[in-house]
């Protein structure tokens, strides 16, 4: 069962999707830390919150859904 769970984490795309403004909130303490576009036009950003030491990558489709993506703990 470990090891399932672990190919499920690797395969799923994103863990939250939300509109841009509710991932947003729910992630105040963090700062952007990067910001592109990438070839198919979503906007890619990078996530980190200093004082835990944390990060998070997210994109933002052209509708406002942001998906928030894997990040960790340094």
């Amino acid at each position: 069962m470990k090891y399932l769970l672990i190919i499920w984490v690797m395969v799923t795309p994103a863990f939250a999707c939300d509109p841009r403004e509710v991932v947003l909130g729910k992630t105040k303490t963090y700062q952007i830390l990067f910001r592109g576009l990438s070839k198919s036009g979503q906007l890619v950003e990078i996530y980190r919150n200093e004082k835990a030491r944390a990060w998070f990558a997210a994109t933002t489709d052209r509708n406002g859904a942001m998906c928030a993506d894997a990040g960790s703990r340094v």
